[in-house]
């Protein structure tokens, strides 16, 4: 199972993606796939836009922790809706999690 999470405390944003999805033999999970495309995704447009901020990009892991910029902010928006989405879609093999300090 991947399972991936946001937490959000004030301006600051914590993401962090391990696992496996488990759908297919490794090289031809299409979920796995898709996920680490939109981690690698987000990892590159966060070195872009929000440079100094703390990534992390391994083999099925994805840590990111910084306080994003406008832009940095829509990539990452961008990003969990595209998890949000998938985690609907196969709730067995993706969990997603989000914790806002507001809501805590």
């Amino acid at each position: 199972m991947i399972r991936a999470s946001l937490r959000q405390t004030g301006p600051a944003v914590e993401i962090a993606v391990t696992g496996h999805a488990g759908t297919a033999e490794a090289g031809r999970d299409l979920l796995c796939a898709a996920v680490s495309a939109l981690c690698e995704t987000l990892e590159r447009g966060l070195g872009r836009y929000d440079p100094d901020s703390e990534r992390t990009l391994g083999e099925g892991s994805f840590h990111y922790r910084g306080s994003p910029g406008a832009e940095a902010r829509a990539l990452v928006w961008t990003f969990c809706q595209g998890l949000k989405e998938l985690s609907a879609d196969h709730p067995r093999h993706l969990r997603w999690t989000e914790t806002d300090s507001k809501e805590a």
